[in-house]
């Protein structure tokens, strides 16, 4: 079944969703499901919810799916408590799926449960304009190699945190972005590079949060986060922004407390000088659906040119992976085991840890088709 038969089902509201956690994310999901015509129960033991806890939806195995977004640190409770109910529910788990030192816990309960379809809710793996951007890279690629790739993901979160928005105490920096930062870096190296990637250990890690690799095989990769709103390449993107405002704060490299704007881009430099941006809400302050619409750029010796990419990332995303989920033999699982384990590595080295917590046996020990 193609997206547009998944797109039919929700309208027509045959798709029943429970929703586990009404923060931010969660809340969101709901409003998007709601307003096509799912069949939405919500579970919280806060706020306006239907029901308290996910020992009380009624009749668990009539669900379609199930949206796992409280926070990270009792997603794998959760889950136990559903698949305990409904040991073949289909379940899309919040990035990331768990804290570090509970990923032995999930692949376990994964063998535990084989007839589940569990899915972590990869946002970039799904979106059009990431499409469209990794298919211009292709075709520079094909005469033109490429030399170095810098990611950015920074936001100002101070007054986030204030109100009372979820902090991840256990992945730090690493649990805001890293996930969508690699899941942009897969799009945009071949499947071999990125696998080597994520087994090179980083050539520098600070707290910031920067972390650059440089090996034989791989271009320079360089991934950048910080939720202070210190911006670390106002160069490489600032220049894409509309709003005079927003091109201000990105020069002096700040952004203060209180702004909404999100410095976040994919830069792709190749080997003849050439490059290749992808900007996101790039209209942030002049356009009220700028979180909708996001920019390439095309440029070098000769100039630059830009082509804008409209489309809902969040609603996009939820309607493929809902699709996957309900369409999906018995036992799939797309967790992204290996990107949680390069994570982790990077918690512990952070953490000054001489040796990893996670060997590479884990992954081994569970089927590639359920990581």
């Amino acid at each position: 079944m193609g997206n547009q038969a998944v797109g039919k089902a929700v309208r027509m509201g045959n798709v029943s969703v429970v929703v586990v956690g009404l923060g931010a994310m969660g809340s969101r999901h709901s409003r998007y499901l709601k307003a096509v015509g799912c069949g939405v129960l919500t579970v919280d033991p806060n706020g306006s919810e239907d029901v308290h806890h996910v020992a009380r939806v009624p009749v668990p195995a009539s669900h379609d799916a199930w949206i796992v977004a409280t926070p990270t640190d009792t997603h794998l409770e959760v889950m136990k408590a559903i698949l305990r109910l409904s040991p073949t529910a289909r379940i899309l788990l919040e990035k990331p799926t768990c804290p570090p030192d509970e990923i032995p816990a999930l692949v376990d309960t994964l063998k535990e449960f084989p007839k589940a379809c569990v899915v972590v809710n990869d946002i970039y793996a799904h979106s059009p304009v990431v499409t469209k951007f990794a298919q211009g890279l292709r075709r520079i690629s094909k005469e033109d190699s490429i030399e170095r790739i810098t990611i950015e993901f920074t936001k100002n979160r101070h007054r986030d945190v204030d109100n009372g928005r979820f902090v991840d105490l256990e992945y730090g920096e690493i649990g805001y972005e890293w996930f969508h930062m690699l899941s942009l870096l897969r799009a945009v190296l071949p499947s071999d590079s990125y696998e080597e990637y994520l087994q090179t250990k980083p050539s520098f890690i600070s707290r910031e949060m920067r972390v650059a690799t440089s090996a034989g095989g791989l271009p320079q990769v360089e991934l950048y986060a910080s939720t202070d709103g210190r911006i670390g390449y106002p160069e490489l993107a600032g220049y894409g922004y509309y709003s005079p405002s927003a091109r201000d704060q990105i020069a002096v490299r700040n952004i203060p407390y209180g702004s909404s704007l999100r410095y976040r881009f994919v830069n792709v430099r190749f080997r003849s000088g050439a490059y290749q941006t992808l900007i996101f809400e790039p209209r942030f302050g002049v356009h009220p659906e700028y979180k909708n619409v996001h920019s390439i750029c095309t440029g070098g010796p000769s100039g630059r040119s830009v082509s804008e990419v409209p489309g809902n990332q969040l609603e996009t995303a939820l309607n493929r992976q809902l699709e996957l989920l309900t369409t999906s033999r018995p036992g799939y699982a797309e967790i992204r085991l290996p990107e949680h384990l390069h994570m982790a590595k990077l918690v512990d080295m952070l953490n000054g840890a001489t040796s990893s917590n996670y060997p590479d046996e884990i992954a081994k020990d569970c089927h590639a088709s359920r990581v």
